[in-house]
């Protein structure tokens, strides 16, 4: 599945890569206490979520904000980075 694109296969992961690599990295977040996180679009690689890190988006965490509501804005912070992310990879500047 990596190897099927033209280019490389991409994913869009619900943190500040490297940190909170795997599974649960908006839960974890929340755990940890962290006052930020956000979307980060990389390549796909055999090793999980060690992939090139082509594009990120950072927003806070409110200190009363659920995992739920977090997931929510995030998927709203991927939509729009990872079409500028695909624009730069169709113009050659990425991957």
């Amino acid at each position: 599945m990596i190897n099927l694109s033209p280019k490389k296969a991409i994913n869009v992961h619900a943190s500040l890569l490297p940190k909170y690599r795997g599974a649960a990295p908006i839960n974890w977040a929340i755990i940890n206490g962290e006052t930020e996180t956000g979307i980060s679009i990389i390549t796909l690689t055999e090793k999980m979520d060690a992939g090139c890190i082509l594009g990120q988006s950072k927003t806070d965490i409110a200190p009363d904000e659920t995992a739920g509501q977090l997931h929510d804005r995030l998927a709203q912070l991927a939509a729009p980075l990872l079409l500028k992310t695909i624009g730069q990879i169709a113009d050659c500047s990425a991957v």
